[in-house]
């Protein structure tokens, strides 16, 4: 990913950040974001991802059927982890999905 577009993606994610503190949008979680975020070795990036996640105002608990569906994402080259955080966003049926992982864009 090129500068340019890490900056854009820097810029949209605060964008979203400042719309979900107006009300604007909604922002939902999932117990696969607090899992690897509290497997997080780096304590600003933790620290940012508990601030953005107490503005969340739905909570996926990841269950049978979101593992499977992770399972056939995989199948697409999808690393796990990343599987289980779409597959979370797919059963709240979410609008949009925001990463800072750049490998999934």
């Amino acid at each position: 990913m090129t500068k340019l577009n890490q900056e854009f993606a820097w810029r949209t994610w605060h964008l979203s950040m400042q719309l979900t503190e107006m009300g604007q949008i909604v922002l939902a979680t999932s117990s696969i974001l607090a899992f690897e975020n509290n497997n997080n070795p780096f304590r600003s990036r933790q620290q940012w991802v508990n601030y953005c996640m107490n503005y969340a105002k739905l909570h996926q608990t990841a269950n049978e059927n979101i593992k499977k569906r992770a399972k056939q994402l995989e199948k697409n080259a999808i690393k796990s982890m990343d599987a289980l955080h779409i597959a979370c966003a797919e059963a709240f049926e979410a609008k949009s999905f925001y990463s800072k992982n750049f490998s999934l864009e």
